[in-house]
């Protein structure tokens, strides 16, 4: 099928939200990484047990962020993938519409009559000899 492709916004849209999803992730995770290992010189924090807890909460906003950003840009491009499937299925469905119509115009091939039985042998050809005993 030669369906040309539509929404191509909506195709740049979608490698925009899954470019920024991975852009955020690493920024969270580097982020947090940062404050979790070199917090003492940074900024002082919220401390428990010697570990930084805002490294861990914005490692966390970057996951989550990150899966957010990501479905939204995958949901867009399942959305402009099956408005295209459908575009394509119309298509065929036409085309076939197109060939049924064509082929109700002409007419009926004549039958085709196959022998219904097996020939008989000639008469002039002797028969087969029994097959020799054991």
């Amino acid at each position: 099928m030669n369906v040309p492709r539509k929404n191509g916004i909506l195709r740049i849209v979608t490698i925009v939200y899954k470019v920024l999803a991975w852009v955020v992730l690493a920024v969270g995770v580097v982020l947090g990484l940062v404050l979790l290992v070199a917090a003492q010189q940074i900024f002082a924090g919220i401390w428990f047990g010697g570990i930084n807890l805002i490294g861990l909460v914005l490692i966390v906003i970057g996951l989550v962020n990150f899966a957010s950003l990501y479905i939204t840009g995958a949901t867009a491009e399942a959305a402009s993938e099956a408005e295209y499937a459908a575009r394509v299925n119309q298509e065929m469905i036409e085309q076939l519409t197109r060939m049924l119509r064509t082929a109700e115009n002409k007419p009926a091939p004549e039958p085709v009559s196959l022998p219904t039985t097996a020939p008989a042998r000639p008469a002039e050809t002797p028969p087969l000899p029994p097959p020799p005993a054991n």
